[in-house]
């Protein structure tokens, strides 16, 4: 992803305007030029930090000068003089920087040459003040040093009197030597501030003069007051009060009033308040930003944003409409200036790179711009999170926190350490709205209401959430904190991309298999099924048989729980298309039937809609069409007869077989029975394993046999009969099958197999 970093410049011309403040700034400008008295003017433009004062103070002095340039013949045309006093502050002296760049922005003038030089001399006047003050400064601490010496003489005779005479001498000499540095220095201040100058009141006199004979009229812009520090501040409106009575002069001030009136406030003395009334001749409120253009330029960057991510990130607001509607009501709430949002997207722009792995977004968009909020506004709170993430993602702190079995224990935790952020109620009030939207848990436990359905573990880990035990870390840390063993959003792309292509989905999945990721792979696929929102629709057939055809290839995993990996195809199938028309689902069976390769999945399908029909429970295929579907499900299985062996679900095929074309059935087992080969890879296949625990707790998997099962071969007692001679004559057919054959015949005879298939006869 591209960088896109919002510059926090103030803009400079009226095409960079996007907040509609180009009239305004029209509007001061041509009453700055129109203002023809001779008084001077103080005016104030405020507004609070970030707001975009210097904005509008850059587009009024674009203003200026194109109404300057356009009045050709207008004489005594106003000079436009800009100072910045953050360019100066703790470098400089204020006074001198201002008065300089008074001078600098009319030296050039020919018409008003008499002014600069008296200006040059008002420049002159304030620098010369500073060695009288060094000088003052070195004689009173050489003044301090002789006082301490003369108390410690003081001291020393009081103690040792027969000192006095030695140190008297001493004490002569220095006062002597003193007066005369004293002196000295005194006549050399003299001569540094020569007093043929004229005094300041009589130069300020004389640059007024000069102004109004010559007509000249100043407008004077001073910008980022509130960027100063107190004592700055302070020194500077001095300034401005020291010159304001120059006439034909105009005052632009730009600065918060809030900032400005702390520093001005002198104890009980004077209030800010008061001090910059007697300054500030006409106040201007800048123009607040109406509610629609803060939305529109947020909704502005966000698309451009979601533009420079992968493909689809749009879709999360879909997805996460509900969620997404209140955070976002709460961003716009919170992020009250052009400024704070500049901030905000940049900040969003710069970290989301991390998240994104071979253009997959490996993060909810939803989650992590409501927790960039909670960081920018809130840090301490943000902090908070990150370090109690099981109280934000766990149910479990619903019930196994101590005191759980006393009511709203969660809810007092969440009152006391959540609830105490923010300053204000509105502020507690969004923090509140932002961690129950990204965090359900909280939602329940702060209520102290049950769980329910919005609490959906599946489709928070299919929504990458920051709710999630898999992804929590990863909002934090900026990095993946996924295991190379487990997939992520960027596997889900992976296989939606190519989800159109048979062939192509088929190798991928066999990729997965073959870095034993497949387990997780289809567990990730699975909660994406039940959100619906990963594989389109036109793509069903395909993703579908390459899921089926692979089905045999994936090794073991779930069996243990009774939740193979057939069980959690079958889900992912059934999350898809559960809501679809049963007849639109008929025809997709009938197509995965005619191109699947491996029968087992529609098989199993349309068994489970069978029984669905009896047990009379929600059915996905249009009922009128199962005799047909099976059908051709029946000549799918005798086609694939030679390969049925091959599949790890041979046993659960034949019941089938048996059930709907018991005909067929029995000429396949009859072939099947008398090739001795065959039959023994078909007992195999009855084969499972069973779990034990030792007495040290050690667990033991042991390999069972169900005869129930192998009856779908053949006659019990027959096939022990042929089993038994193979295992007497010990020859190469038993070494090669001695498992196969002792676990049958062993069990047969230690479960009592044969007693009970007498007592049946």
């Amino acid at each position: 992803m591209k960088k896109e970093i919002l510059s926090d410049e103030p803009i400079n011309k009226p095409e960079e305007d996007i907040l509609g403040r180009e009239s305004f700034a029209k509007n001061l400008a041509d009453s700055l030029i129109s203002w023809k008295e001779e008084k001077s003017l103080i005016i104030g433009l405020l507004g609070k930090w970030g707001s975009g004062k210097t904005s509008v103070i850059n587009l009024t002095e674009y203003f200026l000068k194109d109404i300057l340039r356009s009045q050709t013949k207008e004489k005594n045309k106003p000079i436009v003089i800009k100072f910045n006093p953050w360019g100066y502050s703790q470098t400089e002296d204020l006074l001198i920087s201002f008065i300089n760049q008074l001078y600098s922005s009319i030296k050039d003038n020919k018409k008003i040459r008499k002014l600069t030089k008296v200006i040059k001399k008002y420049i002159n006047f304030f620098k010369e003040i500073k060695p009288q003050k060094t000088i003052n400064t070195v004689l009173t601490i050489t003044a301090l040093v002789f006082t301490i010496l003369g108390i410690s003489l003081s001291h020393i005779f009081q103690q040792s009197p027969e000192m006095v005479n030695s140190l008297t001498k001493r004490t002569i000499i220095s006062l002597a030597i003193y007066a005369v540095v004293y002196f000295s220095w005194r006549c050399l201040a003299c001569i540094l501030t020569r007093q043929d100058k004229l005094p300041i009141s009589e130069i300020k006199e004389e640059i007024s003069n000069i102004i109004i004979k010559n007509k000249i009229r100043m407008i004077i812009i001073i910008d980022d007051i509130d960027r100063l520090t107190s004592v700055e501040i302070k020194q500077l409106f001095r300034i401005i009060r020291i010159n304001a009575d120059f006439p034909n002069t105009i005052y632009l001030l730009s600065f918060d009033r809030n900032i400005a009136e702390k520093s001005l406030t002198v104890q009980d003395t004077i209030s800010g308040h008061d001090y910059l009334e007697k300054i500030i001749n006409i106040e201007y409120d800048l123009p607040g930003i109406s509610q629609f253009k803060l939305e529109k330029y947020f909704k502005n960057n966000l698309e451009k944003l979601i533009s420079a991510l992968p493909d689809n990130t749009a879709n999360i607001f879909e997805t996460d409409n509900k969620k997404w509607s209140q955070i976002h009501s709460i961003i716009i709430s919170e992020l009250s200036s052009i400024r704070n949002i500049k901030r905000y997207f940049n900040s969003i722009s710069f970290k989301i790179n991390q998240f994104i792995k071979e253009n997959v977004l490996e993060i909810n968009l939803v989650d992590f711009l409501g927790i960039e909020l909670i960081r920018l506004k809130y840090p301490d709170c943000y902090s908070f999170i990150r370090d109690n993430k099981q109280w934000f993602i766990s149910d479990k702190m619903l019930k196994d926190e101590p005191g759980a079995k006393e009511k709203g224990t969660y809810a007092k935790w969440y009152k006391d350490n959540v609830q105490k952020f923010g300053s204000t109620t509105n502020e507690k009030n969004n923090i509140n709205i932002i961690i129950t939207e990204i965090f359900p848990i909280t939602f329940f436990g702060s209520k102290n209401i049950q769980i329910n359905s919005l609490f959906n573990k599946s489709e928070i880990d299919a929504t990458n959430s920051i709710a999630s035990e898999r992804f929590f870390d990863i909002y934090f840390d900026h990095i993946s904190s996924i295991s190379d063993e487990e997939c992520s959003n960027y596997d889900a792309q992976r296989i939606k991309a190519v989800s159109n292509d048979y062939d192509a989905l088929k190798t991928l999945l066999r990729e997965y298999i073959n870095n034993n990721k497949i387990h997780s792979l289809l567990d990730l696929l699975e909660k994406h099924s039940i959100e619906g929102d990963l594989i389109p629709k036109d793509n069903y057939l395909s993703y579908f048989a390459a899921l089926f055809d692979i089905i045999n290839e994936i090794p073991d995993g779930h069996e243990r729980l009774q939740f193979g990996n057939d069980t959690i195809i079958h889900r992912i199938v059934y999350f898809l298309i559960r809501f679809n028309d049963k007849y639109e689902n008929a025809d997709l069976f009938e197509k995965l039937i005619e191109n699947t390769e491996d029968p087992f999945m529609c098989c199993d399908f349309i068994e489970n809609e069978i029984n669905n029909y009896k047990e009379q429970k929600e059915e996905l295929v249009a009922r009128n069409r199962i005799p047909y579907l099976q059908q051709k499900m029946v000549k799918k299985i005798y086609e694939y007869r030679d390969k049925l062996l091959d599949s790890k679900y041979f046993i659960r095929m034949l019941y089938f077989w048996r059930k709907n074309d018991f005909a067929s059935y029995q000429r396949y087992i009859y072939d099947l029975a008398s090739d001795i080969n065959k039959l023994l890879r078909a007992i195999e296949r009855t084969f499972y394993l069973s779990y034990s625990k030792s007495n040290d707790g050690t667990e033991k998997a042991k390999k069972e046999i169900r005869y129930d099962d192998v009856k779908l071969l053949g006659d019990l007692e027959n096939i022990r009969n042929r089993l038994h001679l193979i295992r007497f004559g010990n020859g190469e057919l038993y070494r090669t099958n001695k498992e196969i054959i002792n676990l049958f015949l062993d069990n047969y005879e230690k479960d009592g197999v044969a007693k009970k298939i007498l007592i049946k006869k």
